[in-house]
């Protein structure tokens, strides 16, 4: 949880809730609400996100635990 992501790979669901410590229905939920993040799919449906996604949500998180509102973190992090 809350790894640093040193790669130029892009990340699946499941290795991005390892790295940012965000569960894969916030992250869903971000994604619905605000439009963030964007991920691409791969021919299967599967999300897939690029390092600066995961930075991005990585920095979100950061300001939601430190008492922003989610909407407010998202727009920040952009």
């Amino acid at each position: 949880m809350n790894k640093k992501h040193n790669t130029t790979e892009d990340l699946s669901l499941s290795q991005l809730t390892e790295l940012t410590g965000l569960t894969p229905e916030l992250i869903r939920a971000w994604e619905r609400r605000y439009g963030f993040p964007t991920p691409r799919r791969t021919e299967g449906g599967h999300r897939r996100y690029n390092p600066e996604e995961v930075e991005a949500l990585h920095r979100a998180a950061l300001l939601v635990r430190s008492g922003y509102r989610a909407r407010d973190a998202v727009g920040q992090a952009r």
